[in-house]
């Protein structure tokens, strides 16, 4: 027997697999936290990938606009915003912070201390949160190449300068990072819908790829400059939290050096045969289970068709967005097509659509089985999922309906476990 750990969220969940039937592990290469973040901060913005530093930029009265993720994002705002704030006041410029939320509800006084800290909060700097559905708050700057109409927030274009500060993360739609601080993060609802219409097209739903064909993050992209966002300082982080690299500049470019370093840490080599059995477990920050869910995409490639994939979540906020799948389960092509058609008349908006529409697609091939606590079971069940309340369990269940050689693949940590071909 071989003993694997599971993350699942704060704890741990073990399981003991047959060693004839584990194919494989796989996990992020290690790395050591950065030890002096603030240094670290100073440094990377004064030498970016490329164009002007960040301190160039300021000026006596120029007004800043620092804008943040919000609490479905890990980035420890807390430990980057004090340096970059002290730069902007001893520069004389007027900074202003904006939390990003996208189509997402606006945070807690409690998510805000959280993400920004105690310090900042009561520091008196006005915060302003995007709120996508309030009409009045957005300006109309143009249309980028794929039509998709940006309307920005007017707090956010008002700024002379703007930085935004973000992690690099594999997610269901290549990465996040980059310009998604701009949008959907201060974009208004119509410009997110726009935008999220490509998620649907096949190379804007495939994990950890940004190439030509991912037409959502070369959308976003277009948007970002044409907002006229100066700097993105995208940090990468450890499965703890933790900040381990960052890099700063253009959102394109400083994007795409993230990924690389993001990459070497991140990525595996796929085996020569998928499992037949998958396992994954999430992360602390997995509030909902629609974010914890995306190693059911991220797993799909090395996992047979026909196969099972386990995902091991607490979830205290239960399904969140995913409940929303409901309607169109069992999932099958009928009812991928009534999704579709639900979408075109929209009786599904597509900000929260994307987050389940590719899990949709896997469940159309897989099994999934979510392992969560008894509170979730009921919920997911009524869903269309199936789901346990133990590891053991779950695995049991998948073994029971698997070749008697099965192949089980572990990826501990998933959703940011990016799944390579072989060099030829």
């Amino acid at each position: 027997m071989v003993e694997v750990d599971i993350p699942y969220g704060k704890d741990t969940l073990r399981l003991n697999i047959e060693e004839e039937h584990l194919q494989k592990i796989v996990n992020p290469k290690p790395t050591e936290p950065i030890r002096d973040v603030e240094e670290a901060v100073l440094r990377t913005l004064q030498k970016p990938v490329s164009g002007p530093s960040f301190k160039s930029l300021l000026a006596p009265g120029k007004k800043v606009a620092l804008v943040v993720d919000n609490f479905a994002r890990p980035t420890p705002a807390y430990q980057i915003l004090p340096p970059i704030l002290r730069m902007v006041r001893k520069s004389g410029a007027e900074p202003k912070i904006i939390v990003a939320n996208g189509g997402l509800r606006p945070m807690t006084d409690e998510e805000l201390e959280a993400k920004l800290g105690r310090e900042v909060v009561e520091s008196g700097i006005p915060i302003y949160q995007n709120i996508a559905k309030n009409r009045e708050d957005y300006v109309f700057l143009g249309v980028t190449s794929y039509g998709t109409p940006i309307e920005v927030n007017k707090t956010f274009n008002n700024s002379d300068v703007k930085i935004g500060i973000h992690t690099t993360q594999m997610t269901l739609w290549g990465y996040g990072g980059g310009g998604s601080i701009v949008l959907p993060g201060v974009c208004s609802y119509q410009t997110i819908e726009w935008n999220h219409r490509l998620a649907i097209s096949k190379g804007s739903i495939t994990p950890g790829y940004v190439g030509p064909r991912n037409h959502l993050r070369r959308d976003i992209e277009e948007a970002a400059e044409i907002s006229k966002i100066n700097i993105v300082l995208n940090t990468i982080l450890d499965v703890k939290g933790k900040i381990i690299d960052m890099v700063s500049g253009p959102s394109a470019r400083s994007h795409k050096a993230s990924i690389e370093r993001f990459d070497r840490i991140y990525s595996y080599t796929m085996p020569n045969v998928k499992a037949d059995i998958s396992i994954s477990g999430s992360f602390p920050w997995d509030k909902y289970i629609a974010h914890a869910c995306w190693p059911i995409s991220t797993l799909d490639p090395v996992t047979k068709d026909g196969g099972t994939i386990i995902l091991a979540t607490p979830s205290p906020g239960g399904p969140a967005h995913l409940s929303y799948i409901k309607s169109y389960m069992p999932a099958t092509k009928d009812s991928w097509l009534r999704l579709l058609s639900d979408i075109f008349y929209m009786k599904q908006e597509l900000w929260h659509a994307m987050l389940w529409y590719p899990i949709h697609l896997v469940l159309q091939k897989k099994r999934v089985i979510i392992v969560s606590g008894r509170e979730n079971i009921d919920s997911l069940n009524e869903i269309g999922i199936e789901a346990a309340t133990s590891l053991q369990e779950a695995y049991t269940m998948a073994a029971d309906k698997a070749p008697r050689d099965y192949k089980v693949l572990v990826a501990p940590y998933g959703k940011w476990m990016k799944p390579r071909a072989k060099a030829r």
